[in-house]
């Protein structure tokens, strides 16, 4: 069985504590803790670096040198 809990920390109290004990009776358990406003931060800094990098190639374009052949590259990563 697995149940998750969304709640503050100041929300924490015996009787949390106690309900788990009695749902999960007997039974070896795994408590994770995760802060929900880090993991949030994180997602939009990745978002806001992902838009950046793309609305930058739409301006910066890569230059590639004429020397190199590009089908043969294209050709050796199918393979």
């Amino acid at each position: 069985m697995e149940t998750t809990y969304r709640f503050n920390t100041k929300e924490i109290d015996l009787d949390f504590l106690e309900s788990v004990r009695a749902m999960f009776a007997d039974q070896e358990i795994e408590i994770t803790i995760r802060s929900l406003s880090l993991i949030g931060g994180l997602a939009s800094d990745r978002k806001k670096a992902l838009t950046d990098m793309i609305r930058d190639s739409r301006y910066i374009a890569p230059k590639i040198d004429s020397a190199i052949d590009i089908r043969t590259i294209i050709d050796q990563t199918h393979e």
